[in-house]
């Protein structure tokens, strides 16, 4: 791609906009219709987002941006919706046990990809 070091920031940086403004209304919203459908509808449509990214991006900076932001969006549900879920259908005693696990699980992800990447 022929972007400027600015847009590459902003396409990069654009993600966490929707993420981090999107937490406390992904987890009202997941308290209120479900966790399991706010959480399912957002990752399917991360997921489609993510396929068509390259399109966007071979197309604008611009829509790169939005895409970017959008996707930040539908992420924001996962962490609320999944200690939502937790609470809720974990067994007295192994909730913490398993909020444990899923941290742990999403910081070793973490570790993984950008050993890889």
């Amino acid at each position: 791609f022929d972007w400027s070091k600015q847009e590459q920031g902003l396409v990069t940086g654009s993600y966490y906009w929707g993420y981090a403004t999107c937490q406390i209304p992904a987890a009202w919203l997941a308290s209120k219709m479900g966790f399991r459908k706010v959480f399912g509808i957002s990752m399917l449509l991360a997921s489609l987002l993510t396929i068509l990214f390259p399109v966007a991006a071979k197309a604008s900076v611009y829509l790169a941006l939005i895409a970017r932001i959008l996707l930040g969006v539908f992420h924001a549900v996962a962490f609320p919706a999944m200690t939502g879920c937790w609470g809720a259908w974990a067994p007295p005693l192994e909730k913490t046990q398993l909020q444990g696990i899923f941290w742990s699980g999403a910081s070793f992800g973490t570790l993984v990809i950008f050993t890889l990447a």
